[in-house]
């Protein structure tokens, strides 16, 4: 999978950001006038405001270009965008060490009737560009969301905890699978609701080391989007 997306990379020369033309940039898709505009996390990671489940790690906050870089690739379908943001977040995983050889990527599944709406889902694609890049393992058939779940940004922690109980499930039919090192992938960090509530369907199956990764983080709450 990771071939396609450089083959594609590689007929886009303009930057994703300001559409200036690229000549030579650190990041595909971003010319380095706009990468000094990225505020990166730092090396940290930090427990879900909603429960003690997992530790999730952003490398990226959720403002400004990367903001609008977020918003592209979820409701304008620009999907070139997780390629870059995918870069990053193995980037990220590297030089922490945070997988090795048997780590299984999950990427937070959507529910379908959203998923066929938009095309793809989002936390898909970022799983699939960190596979590639690190020659691990994406299971993106591991969970599935069994209902519906409203829009998420309007809700404080406790709602959106409510809403989402039960929302997911896991495949029976991966009962074979290594249950040592776990990353569940999601785009956006908020309150961690999305993120506990799967984390707690997987150590409910036997699942023991789980961590999550997002590409960015939302620190503020009128910030707040889908996670």
């Amino acid at each position: 999978m990771i071939a396609f997306w450089r083959r594609i990379f590689s007929s886009n020369s303009f930057c994703l950001n300001c559409n200036v033309e690229l000549k030579s940039g650190n990041i595909p898709g971003i010319c380095n006038l706009c990468l000094r505009e990225f505020n990166f996390n730092g090396l940290i990671s930090h427990n879900s405001w909603s429960s003690n489940f997992m530790e999730v790690y952003s490398p990226l906050i959720y403002d400004g270009i990367i903001k609008e870089l977020v918003y592209k690739l979820k409701y304008d379908g620009e999907e070139l965008i997780a390629y870059t943001l995918g870069i990053i977040m193995a980037d990220y995983l590297k030089f922490l060490g945070l997988y090795d050889k048997d780590t299984i990527l999950v990427p937070v599944p959507l529910a379908e009737k959203r998923e066929a709406e938009r095309g793809f889902n989002q936390a898909g694609l970022l799983a699939e560009v960190i596979a590639g890049e690190l020659n691990i393992i994406m299971n993106h058939n591991l969970l599935y969301r069994k209902q519906e779940t409203p829009p998420l940004y309007n809700l404080s922690p406790g709602q959106r905890k409510l809403v989402l109980e039960g929302a997911f499930s896991l495949n029976k039919s991966f009962n074979g699978l290594n249950k040592e090192n776990i990353i569940l992938i999601d785009d956006i960090f908020t309150t961690g609701s999305t993120l506990n509530e799967a984390t707690r369907v997987l150590l409910n199956s036997g699942f023991k080391k789980i961590i999550g990764l997002t590409a960015v983080i939302a620190l503020k709450k009128e910030e707040f989007d889908n996670g």
